[in-house]
């Protein structure tokens, strides 16, 4: 036999389940993903700037790159780029690798796995705001 409390218990978990599914699953465009994109994408935009996010974008469609191929992907110019992969490289998002047996010696970027996950967070983050505007 059950306790009432248990009954009572019981009885609230079928309610709540009951208001999400009404109010979240059956909405067109739900209001929690609306929020929930939109503090994502904002607190994501805060610690990344838009160059970081174009270099790591580039870097993810691409293995590994120069310096001056990322500066033509990027469609920007030396200075910011370097600025990014260097804050991008402190926070281990990228990585510098020298290619040697040649010269000069060329510098590659490219994303460790870290930074191929922020990426995929990222392009998630963005279809989820195109999707709810």
């Amino acid at each position: 036999m059950t306790s009432p409390s248990t009954l009572t218990t019981t009885i609230f978990i079928i309610c709540d389940i009951a208001y999400y599914i009404i109010h979240v699953l059956l909405s067109p465009i739900t209001y929690y993903l609306i929020i929930i994109s939109h503090i994502s994408s904002h607190i994501l935009m805060e610690y990344l700037t838009e160059m970081q996010q174009r270099v790591l974008s580039a870097l993810y469609d691409n293995d590994k790159v120069t310096l001056r191929k990322l500066i033509e992907l990027t469609k920007s110019s030396t200075a910011p780029v370097n600025n990014a992969v260097k804050s991008l490289k402190e926070r281990g998002l990228v990585e510098e690798i020298e290619e040697t047996g040649g010269f000069p010696k060329r510098r590659c970027i490219k994303l460790p796995e870290k930074g191929k996950r922020v990426v995929e967070k990222l392009k998630e983050l963005y279809s989820l705001i195109k999707a709810s505007s």
